[in-house]
């Protein structure tokens, strides 16, 4: 069993991708350009070759390749079988073949607009056994249609890692494309038939509930996914479907809650936060079996209702951020319980109708704010209830707004930089 670290460690590549996988071996040949010998294929044989039975000394042996024979025949069985390729006038058949003149892989090709070869139509790929390793489609280039491939553990390093190496290899990976593009579910299966993972896809980007399963078949990780962002729930469950841990995500962003606290562990201060985002640096490469790469991007933003809280223990002020700025109403109190601010924003800004108290209870200043800016009629009163002052603000400059937005309403201030008449 894997220790929580390295699986945790294991999910994360998974979830979030690596840079680097090892070789495909020989199979990374399957869609190499043919490259022509420099000198054309002789008609016959060398000179140095028996160009007929005949020719061979009398006391030679001829030796007889039993296991490329069979292949051969099988080869020529299935063409019989009807199972090769066929191509349309347009078209032509390309086979690129083993040393030994086994087939490696079979595509149809025509040619474009511009006189180029490119694959159209049916494509297969065998193993030097001569077993089928993958097969699909080509439209003018592009992979089209349903595809499957066979894997060994060693061909992509993401079946080496967990929890595809708790599975039997070889793994069988189904993914249907448009115009070379994922679009549904890409599925891996292990020897068994049982399902390792399932990864639905959008015009190329993971879009929808992606699953893990441990070999019981249980869910072992969900994550859900919008246009290749994570999105809404992540979910790790072990094999008796208990919930390890879930976190909630919004475009790539983690939402996460943090308490502070004073020397004497009173609460201090409780927010929410949006870590930095994950964004899409490379996307899954399903024929290497690659997961898709994400890098962070950004900062960790304020996101959500907040408390904050006196050493002694009283409320000190309440609110509510969206992506880093203060949004609807806030509030604050005096260590002594009584009302200071109360007010409102929208995108970080003041708006509307604004009211501060003194610590006894007095209303000390009232005003409205538009565009972040103070404006109309404003008043304040001393702690006794005395009108200490009353001054007018006209419509706010654009700058006024900019000033306005490093101000803290919450402590009003003569605002010089505003145009104002007294009287």
């Amino acid at each position: 069993m894997k220790s929580r670290s390295a699986r945790c460690l294991a999910i994360h590549w998974i979830l979030f991708g690596s840079a680097t996988l090892s070789s495909m071996g020989d199979l990374d040949a399957d869609e190499s350009v043919l490259v022509p010998p420099i000198a054309a294929p002789m008609m016959l044989a060398p000179a140095n070759e028996p160009a007929s039975l005949d020719d061979f000394p009398e006391d030679s042996v001829l030796t007889v390749d039993t296991p490329y024979i069979a292949r051969r025949i099988e080869e020529a069985a299935r063409e019989l079988a009807g199972e090769s390729l066929v191509a349309d006038s347009n078209s032509e058949i390309v086979r690129e073949r083993y040393d030994d003149g086994s087939v490696k892989v079979e595509r149809t090709v025509t040619q474009d607009e511009l006189g180029n070869f490119v694959n159209n139509g049916p494509y297969r790929m065998y193993s030097p056994s001569g077993s089928l390793v993958a097969e699909g489609n080509f439209q003018m280039g592009a992979r089209h249609g349903d595809w499957r491939r066979v894997y060994e553990t060693a061909d992509a390093s993401l079946l080496s890692a967990y929890p595809y190496s708790e599975f039997q290899a070889p793994f069988v990976s189904q993914a249907t494309f448009t115009a070379d593009n994922l679009s549904g579910s890409w599925i891996i299966t292990d020897a068994q038939g049982k399902l390792v993972s399932e990864i639905p896809f959008r015009d190329g980007l993971r879009h929808g509930q992606a699953i893990w399963n441990h070999p019981n078949g249980k869910r072992m990780y969900e994550a859900n996914y919008r246009d290749g962002m994570l999105e809404g729930v992540m979910a790790e469950y072990d094999a008796a479907s208990n919930e390890l841990t879930s976190h909630t995500f919004q475009d790539g962003r983690r939402e996460e809650r943090e308490v502070e606290h004073y020397k004497n562990q009173q609460p201090k201060a409780e927010f929410l936060y949006l870590s930095a985002q994950q964004t899409l640096k490379q996307r899954d490469d399903w024929w290497n079996a690659k997961p898709a790469v994400y890098e962070t991007a950004g900062k960790r933003l304020k996101h959500g209702s907040f408390v904050e809280y006196h050493a002694n223990g009283q409320k000190k002020s309440t609110g509510k951020y969206e992506e880093g700025h203060l949004t609807g109403e806030f509030a604050s109190w005096f260590e002594n319980g009584q009302r200071e601010t109360l007010g409102h924003y929208h995108a970080g800004v003041a708006v509307g109708a604004w009211a501060w108290w003194h610590p006894n209870g007095m209303r000390r200043a009232e005003g409205h704010y538009a565009n972040g800016a103070p404006e109309g009629q404003w008043i304040s009163w001393t702690p006794e209830g005395k009108v200490a002052k009353r001054q007018t603000y006209a419509d706010a400059r654009p700058s006024d707004v900019v000033r306005s937005r490093n101000a803290n309403p919450a402590r009003p201030s003569s605002a010089n930089a505003q145009r104002r008449v007294q009287r």
